[in-house]
């Protein structure tokens, strides 16, 4: 038998608990974006990204990027639900 492959029955709890992270993540997550404004979610990222400066890394760009495809986002939704 496999040394990393799961033993009988373990399977269902594993999948149980990667199910519940996942859902868990994906509730806090649509709870951020509704309740904070895009701005402020960039001002954020902006922040946390700050040590990547370090590194010579544009975190300006990519901020102003993000900032742009979240509010391309509605643009998008409004079109594939007009074809």
């Amino acid at each position: 038998m496999d040394p990393l492959s799961p033993a009988e029955g373990e399977i269902a709890p594993e999948a149980a608990l990667l199910t519940t992270r996942f859902l868990t993540i994906y509730a806090f997550s649509l709870l951020l974006t509704i309740t904070t404004t895009p701005i402020a979610l960039i001002e954020g990222m902006t922040l946390l990204l700050k040590p990547l400066r370090w590194l010579r890394l544009p975190v300006d760009d990519f901020a102003l990027m993000t900032l742009i495809a979240l509010r391309f986002i509605p643009t998008l939704i409004d079109k594939q639900s007009n074809w």
